[in-house]
């Protein structure tokens, strides 16, 4: 699982036989080639700084191109098609994930394309949901595995039974020909769009986007004829399919079900009148869809090794997202090591954070990336427009090593670091989003809770103070969408910190209602931190806060389960960082009370 911004990724299956109007009559499609093909939107994540760095960049004028783009890009989204090409793995359009392409008009260098298009990747936080008579709007979380901005190709994965979606084969390039007869299928605005036509025009050239020519053929009734090089492959195709935007990339399928190409365009002359101006559908060539596969063939390996070890399906994902050799390789892939990127850091470029941001992506347990990526969002909000969206990056990034990462190796760093950003005041007072509004909510409660031990305060005050603040982190979660695992990691730690108010080693004894409230907070505690060290299950933080649940419900009932569990959660945090002398302690401590 990622834990740092991404966008929304929705996809919607038809589940039954569908019967569509379609240029040249009306056209039947079976319901095995429907369930390959999904509907995708792009929306900025509310769990990620983007909305912080989006009302930043408002604030801000005069703005620059560079930041007029990534604005837009943020607020309006993008949304398109998408169908299967394998177990897990959907194909669509770059720029249907990258909420754009890269316009001409706007002058922006190589460079400043590809950290804009880093960016996009990086706040987003993709999902599907999927509509079926049986589970209608499920959602499954989704990624980006590689992208090709000059194919115009991008390669998801998506995290949810393999049945959902079923893969589509690819026609063999050599069978495509002018004449052909195909069938174009996405999803529309209006909903499931398919429409049938022909190939009118093989398109040879170089690059997906370059420039072609046009020209009349006596044969197509009014439609020009898209004419490219001379020689060289076939890169696009243009057909007669009549296309809706929202189809970009959907199929375009021959009478088989076969992938003959990938929807991405449609032309009209601009400045002719709309009755004179005919629809120019294109796609791209099946035979550069099956080069975009192969180049990600490490990516694609390691899918399947992980599918082959029983992980497949499940809520974590592994490969970061890659660009192709035709853009910069740290557009959204990182093959730097941590020395490189230090001195990277050092000299301010502005590559160091989306180069950090995809290594943490390869490896979420990459502490020494993440922590790297603290000091460069830190960095930044100290000269940069953008300074409160940077440091409530900071802030985030530094409270996942707080609570996931080894307790000596950036685990305590973390906790240093928001403990002085918390004490200096520099997040609370503009940390809108829900996640870190439970991290500081939770924060507060432990602050309170020692102040309130420290100064021997009346424990009856305290607890009240507290329970206020753990309903409005309860709330803040609720609204966080209950995806977060920092958030999540936050929550649990609120739990605890109230039940250990209540202990009767820290207040008056308790009766019998209060031993129950604090049985129900543990219990809370547990119902998400169960599922959260299973989905970390190499983080010793997140095995530690299961044993520090289980281990103080052993205590309160006298429950020896509970106590094994404890011991058996402590042990693997233990053996995660073996250099803890906390994790030592819990396990001596549960040794001597056994």
């Amino acid at each position: 699982m990622h834990y740092f911004p991404r966008s929304l990724l929705y996809i919607v299956l038809a589940s039954l036989l569908v019967v569509c109007s379609a240029r040249g009559g009306r056209t039947e499609v079976q319901v095995e080639t429907l369930a390959g093909i999904a509907r995708v939107e792009i929306n900025l994540d509310p769990f990620s700084y983007g909305p912080a760095l989006e009302k930043e960049i408002s604030r801000q004028k005069p703005r620059t191109t560079f930041e007029k783009e990534l604005l837009r890009r943020l607020r309006e989204g993008s949304s398109g098609s998408a169908f299967c090409v394998g177990p897990e793995l959907l194909i669509t359009n770059a720029h249907v994930v990258l909420a754009g392409t890269r316009y001409t008009r706007i002058k922006l260098s190589p460079e400043q394309w590809a950290a804009l298009e880093a960016r996009i990747i990086a706040l987003t936080k993709p999902w599907i949901i999927v509509n079926s008579a049986g589970n209608p709007q499920a959602r499954y979380r989704a990624e980006v595995i590689a992208f090709d901005v000059e194919k115009d190709l991008a390669l998801l994965r998506f995290y949810g039974p393999k049945e959902v979606l079923k893969p589509l084969p690819l026609l063999p390039a050599e069978q495509l020909t002018k004449g052909l007869p195909v069938m174009v299928a996405g999803y529309a605005a209006e909903g499931l769009w398919v429409a049938r036509g022909e190939i009118i025009s093989l398109i040879r050239g170089q690059k997906v986007a370059e420039s072609a020519v046009l020209k009349r053929d006596p044969k197509q009734d009014k439609i020009p004829i898209i004419v490219g090089a001379a020689d060289g492959e076939i890169i696009r195709i243009q057909h007669s399919a009549t296309t809706d935007a929202g189809v970009s990339g959907g199929p375009v399928l021959d009478r088989q079900g076969r992938v003959a190409g990938v929807a991405y365009g449609l032309l009209k002359r601009s400045g002719a009148p709309e009755e004179s101006s005919p629809q120019l559908n294109l796609a791209i060539a099946v035979n550069v869809l099956e080069k975009f596969l192969r180049e990600q063939s490490a990516a694609l390996e390691a899918i399947e090794q992980e599918a082959s070890e029983g992980n497949g399906g499940s809520a974590t994902p592994s490969p970061a997202p890659s660009s192709s050799s035709n853009s910069p390789a740290w557009a959204a892939n990182s093959g730097e090591d941590l020395g490189a990127l230090q001195r990277m850091l050092e000299r301010n470029d502005i590559k160091t954070i989306p180069l950090l941001e995809a290594r943490i992506r390869r490896n979420r347990y990459d502490y020494p990336a993440r922590a790297l990526l603290v000091q460069a969002h830190y960095q930044e909000s100290r000269f940069n427009m953008q300074a409160k969206a940077h440091l409530l990056a900071a802030f985030y990034q530094a409270a996942w090593l707080a609570y996931f990462a080894p307790e000596n190796n950036f685990g305590e760093s973390g906790r240093s670091f928001i403990a002085d950003l918390v004490g200096r005041d520099e997040v609370a007072s503009y940390a809108q989003t829900p996640g870190a509004k439970t991290i500081l909510l939770s924060l507060q409660m432990e602050v309170q809770f020692r102040q309130a031990l420290k100064t021997e305060a009346d424990m009856a005050t305290a607890q009240s103070a507290l329970e206020a603040l753990l309903a409005s982190a309860e709330q803040a979660y609720e609204r966080a969408g209950r995806t977060d695992p920092v958030a999540t990691a936050a929550l649990i730690q609120a739990y605890i910190t109230l039940e250990q108010a209540f202990d009767p080693g820290t207040s008056p004894a308790g009766n019998k209602d209060l031993i129950e409230r604090r049985r129900k907070l543990l219990q809370k505690a547990l119902a998400l931190a169960q599922p959260g060290a299973a989905q970390l299950e190499a983080s010793p933080g997140a095995q530690a806060r299961l044993g520090l649940a289980y281990a103080r419900l052993g205590r309160l009932e006298n429950n020896r389960e509970a106590l094994d569990r404890a011991r058996q959660a402590f042990e693997k945090a233990a053996n995660l960082d073996p250099g803890s002398a906390t994790l030592r302690e819990a396990l001596a401590l549960l040794e001597h009370a056994s």
